[in-house]
């Protein structure tokens, strides 16, 4: 939010699909940013359909959720449809699919080949690059004010290297884009220049001649790598950072549940079969979706109650991740905060830090 553009070195399995979703979420939902783009491989755009019906708040957007398009196999047409809908809160494409869609449009507009769009937009600088996106884009009626990146190594240039189309377009969008996001589980696969390339979309002014950048962190020596270092904290995200000889000592500790704990997700299981046997039926059991998520229902007037109750009927795994949550994190006689108490008293008079999934 801060940063705006940013990196994110997130390892496989990390979580970067929903830091990528959740940061536009956040914005989308505080005003920041009306609509969002993903640029993904196509082997996991399906992924991002799963995520967002498993994660977005579907009572956000005064209670209609969010609307998205998530279609692997899409045409040509439906998509561009789908850039155009101002009803879409973002789109996932690939990143092949948007930069043939791009010169596509661009090509149209300027009555020319494909082709010759391509090695007339590769021909152009980064800044006009960025301005004649914005131009085929906005005469198009496709605007984004979040982009990201999936896979971002896939966009970079290097050195020696002729410059990607897909890079250009990239450039371009991270230029005319105020949130711009690149992950990937290894940022930079080649060398230094592809690191210029990367910072390149995050800051263009700070990071516009590649040669100056390689004459300064180019060499390979303590001094111009402890420099590099600092130049990037200031952009990337990393998902580990070297302890330097710093020993962590790991321990898992075991909890049982008491029996209070026990008796309620015997209940919790009752009320979700009770909802679920509702759903199938068509109808909607408001009792047993309060059981399951009673702060869903605070400050709701009792009118409003079947309608949320039906809504939230429709979702009823996160119904009972969250209920399943509550009862083992936070319930007033929680296992686990009685061994946290424990674990701490043994180290009274040190400094301690306990992550917890809820603060109260």
């Amino acid at each position: 939010e801060s940063n705006k553009h940013q990196i994110l070195a997130l390892g496989t399995g990390a979580g970067k699909t929903l830091v990528q979703m959740g940061a536009f979420a956040h914005l989308q939902q505080t005003g920041q940013a009306k609509r969002g783009l993903f640029l993904v491989p196509s082997i996991v755009q399906s992924e991002f359909r799963g995520e967002a019906a498993r994660y977005l708040d579907p009572h956000a957007n005064d209670g209609q959720g969010f609307s998205y398009h998530i279609e692997p196999g899409a045409s040509r047409e439906e998509r561009i449809a789908a850039y155009k809908d101002p009803k879409h809160h973002f789109a996932v494409m690939t990143h092949s699919a948007f930069r043939d869609d791009m010169l596509h449009l661009g090509a149209q507009q300027a009555g020319i080949s494909k082709d010759e769009m391509s090695a007339r937009m590769s021909a152009m600088s980064p800044d006009e690059q960025a301005s004649w996106l914005k131009g085929v884009m906005d005469r198009e009626g496709i605007n984004f004010d979040y982009v990201s990146l999936d896979e971002a190594q896939v966009a970079l240039n290097r050195e020696g290297k002729k410059d990607s189309a897909l890079a250009g377009i990239v450039g371009a969008l991270s230029r005319n884009s105020p949130y711009f996001v690149m992950a990937s589980a290894d940022p930079v696969k080649n060398d230094k220049s592809e690191i210029f390339s990367a910072l390149s979309f995050m800051d263009a002014k700070r990071h516009g001649d590649r040669a100056a950048f390689m004459r300064r962190y180019g060499a390979d020596t303590p001094v111009s790598q402890d420099a590099l270092k600092a130049e990037l904290t200031k952009y990337v995200y990393a998902h580990k950072i070297d302890p330097e000889g710093v020993k962590a000592l790991k321990q898992t500790v075991s909890v049982d549940l008491n029996d209070d704990q026990q008796k309620a997700i015997t209940d919790l299981r009752k009320h979700l079969a009770a909802a679920r046997m509702a759903r199938m039926a068509g109808k909607v059991d408001v009792p047993a979706v309060k059981a399951l998520m009673p702060e869903q229902f605070e400050g709701v007037p009792e009118a409003q109650h079947e309608a949320v109750a039906k809504a939230l009927q429709r979702n009823l795994g996160l119904a009972k991740e969250a209920a399943m949550g509550r009862i083992i994190d936070d319930r007033g006689s929680s296992q686990k905060y009685v061994k946290a108490v424990e674990l701490a008293n043994q180290r009274k008079g040190k400094p301690g830090i306990i992550f917890a999934h809820r603060i109260e």
